[in-house]
């Protein structure tokens, strides 16, 4: 699968985070902004409001940092991510359950394929291309159900020699499989979130990209609100001068002025806006949130 190298037009990056300021917010407290998630050619998805998840052009504009992440770090790849495709037509089919038949077999749907189906969204939507067929073995997919949290989706063969083989194209193919996964779990989260109602306080871009990270299996996954914004803050890189200085020009003029004219007066009055801020997304991430992911 060919990478478009290079930035788009919004200043994403392939399998890359992006992040731009929010005025007024991003003035008073540097360490909150807008954030977004690239597909594999770097065409950047954001939650910008209620049903809305925009593609390629961030709700306050062009990045201003970004951090790269290594899309073979997931370990929950998509169907087709995970390894060769199989003959059986009931494989091919996003939502589709086990398909061997018999009511015992049947394990659990995938929500999100669902969703995928009910808004129009295949692997032809999305412009992938699918690994190719194993033609050694009759591999097919079984969802792992039974206890709360993400499936996890094995590829479940013949056993001996077709095993073998489909786990040795699993491996050839791993680069295009792992950008096909990614992009399949982006383009799922962006359905769903395209059903819910945006909120800055509760339910905000960076629950929809924790969200993703989280059904991508992301390092292990746990992904929310905090720790997403406090690693971009932390390890995020600037995509230009001008972006670093649009990030922390106005904030350092906003204290540096307020603390001339206004002195202990400012500062305290700064303090008290962000500090509630500050707090309230901190308890409500840890004792409240609660991602889609089942």
């Amino acid at each position: 699968m060919a990478h478009v190298e290079g930035c788009s037009r919004s200043g994403g990056r392939p399998f890359a985070l992006v992040w731009s300021p929010i005025p007024l917010i991003s003035w008073l407290m540097p360490f909150i902004g807008h954030i977004g998630v690239c597909s594999s050619t770097g065409r950047t998805f954001d939650f910008a409001g209620p049903f809305t998840v925009n593609e390629d052009r961030l709700l306050f504009g062009k990045a201003t940092r970004y951090l790269q992440l290594n899309p073979a770090q997931a370990t929950r790849p998509s169907r087709r991510g995970a390894a060769p495709a199989a003959a059986d037509a009931n494989a091919s089919t996003l939502g589709r359950r086990d398909g061997l038949g018999s009511g015992s077999d049947i394990q659990r749907e995938d929500v999100e394929a669902g969703m995928g189906l009910l808004s129009g969204i295949d692997d032809g939507a999305a412009g992938m291309a699918a690994p190719p067929s194993n033609a050694a073995g009759a591999a097919k997919m079984r969802w792992m159900g039974g206890q709360p949290g993400p499936h996890v989706e094995v590829w479940a063969g013949s056993g001996g020699a077709g095993d073998a083989a489909g786990a040795a194209a699993a491996a050839a193919t791993g680069p295009a499989a792992a950008a096909h996964s990614w992009d399949n779990r982006l383009a799922f989260a962006a359905t769903a979130y395209r059903l819910l109602n945006y909120n800055l306080m509760t339910n905000n871009c960076h629950c929809f990209v924790a969200h993703f990270l989280n059904q991508l299996g992301y390092r292990g996954g746990g992904w929310d609100m905090v720790n997403l914004a406090a690693l971009m803050f932390v390890r995020g890189r600037y995509s230009s001068s001008a972006g670093l200085a649009y990030t922390w020009l106005p904030w350092l003029l906003l204290v540096a002025l307020g603390s001339y004219f206004g002195g202990l007066l400012f500062l305290f009055s700064y303090a008290a806006v962000c500090a509630p801020l500050l707090t309230w997304f901190l308890l409500y991430t840890w004792c409240c949130w609660r991602d889609l992911s089942l």
